[in-house]
């Protein structure tokens, strides 16, 4: 009884930082076209910058793992979150371009500490469970999307800067890592010793390096909405702020609603089938937003690609876990290390295609990479018998 109690306590403590985090990113999101015009940003401008969130996130990746094995996903989740609310404020405060590059980098590297760190924890439930868990998860982040671009949007209405936005973001951010200091402690995430810990190493196949480059296309994909969904729709759709906040509003609510009937699916009809669909329904969406950009039409179109992308992350995520389960931060690690190029390229990319062919034909680079998934999975490469095992030696 103690065991299940204690399971509990902690899958919904985990639920509550998933959520809290996508509330954050929610908000971020949809104030990207305030700081932008503020600061007098270009399209490859503002891509160029935003690519330095991610490449904190990348340079702080594979030490997040390490502390999270070493410390104790518990630990991490609260240090990330205590750094991730430290950072926010400072995103609206930078007085030139260079400064609000350097602070993207610390937000990086800041929000890699939780991303990995409460990836791991999911990882650890799901385990101990017997059970898909991560869509879940994965659900409660996106509807942590939803709420902060909602907050976003009642706010404008009376006004508020970006500044105030991200302070309300941070706080709740703080508030929250200290709330679920105590449940969190109730599992015990490291299945191994120390000593083994030490020795585990991870021999790459081909099949996870696969799983690693869909996962490049994925998030490639996910931060073309993340950073560019509301400018879409001040830009190419000609919306105020606080419409263009349901464009990544409409998105996050889809991906958790798609995320929410996941998990049967993927028992249903498996891993690969739900990729390849996925990826179909990311295309057609993406196709929509381009074809009809106006905001009904648009908006209809980011959600369509928030379904298409629900449980792919999800699943490469298990994929790379399920790689490595005496030390599943790791396997998180490398594939994440891998997959967040997708974050990385994706800003300077589309900003730089922007300021060549506009915004709206931008968009067929992201329904690209949906198309290049369903293309992969439809060949069934990646069967998790063939994935890489952790050596110990």
């Amino acid at each position: 009884m103690s065991l299940i109690h204690d399971l509990k306590s902690s899958r919904y403590a985990t639920t509550l930082i998933f959520f809290v985090n996508g509330l954050v990113l929610g908000i971020w999101a949809t104030n990207i076209p305030a700081i932008s015009k503020a600061l007098n940003l270009t399209d490859g401008q503002l891509g160029a910058a935003l690519s330095m969130f991610a490449l904190g996130t990348i340079l702080m990746i594979f030490m997040a793992g390490s502390v999270a094995n070493k410390l104790g996903s518990r630990t991490s989740i609260v240090l990330g979150g205590v750094l991730l609310s430290i950072s926010l404020p400072l995103l609206v405060m930078s007085p030139s371009y260079e400064v609000f590059f350097v602070i993207l980098l610390f937000f990086g590297i800041c929000n890699s500490v939780i991303d990995i760190s409460m990836n791991t924890h999911a990882s650890i439930i799901e385990q101990k469970l017997g059970k898909p868990m991560m869509s879940w998860f994965h659900a409660a982040f996106s509807f942590g999307g939803m709420a902060g671009a909602g907050i976003v949007s009642v706010l404008d209405a009376y006004a508020l800067s970006a500044l105030s936005n991200l302070v309300i973001a941070a706080v709740l951010m703080l508030a929250t890592s200290l709330l679920c200091a105590r449940p969190l402690q109730h599992l015990r995430p490291m299945e191994a010793t120390a000593a083994e810990r030490k020795k585990v190493v991870i021999k790459p196949s081909v099949t996870l390096m696969i799983i690693a480059m869909l996962t490049v296309m994925s998030l490639f994909t996910e931060n073309s909405m993340i950073n560019w969904s509301a400018k879409y729709l001040t830009d190419v759709a000609s919306t105020s702020t606080g419409i263009a906040a349901f464009a990544f509003g409409g998105f996050s609510f889809a991906m958790a609603i798609g995320r929410l009937i996941g998990n049967p699916l993927i028992k249903r009809y498996g891993r690969d089938c739900m990729l390849v669909s996925s990826g179909l329904m990311g295309v057609a969406g993406f196709a929509l937003a381009i074809a009809a950009p106006s905001p009904i039409t648009s908006i209809a179109g980011f959600m369509l690609v928030g379904l298409g992308l629900a449980n792919m992350t999800p699943i490469l995520y298990s994929k790379a876990a399920q790689a490595c389960p005496q030390a599943p931060s790791l396997g998180l690690a490398l594939n994440g290390t891998i997959g967040y190029l997708g974050f990385l390229i994706c800003p300077p990319i589309i900003g730089a295609t922007s300021d060549q062919v506009g915004l709206q034909y931008s968009m067929l680079l992201p329904l690209g990479a949906m198309l290049v998934v369903s293309l992969v999975a439809w060949k069934g490469q990646l069967d998790m018998r063939t994935l890489a095992k952790p050596v110990v030696g």
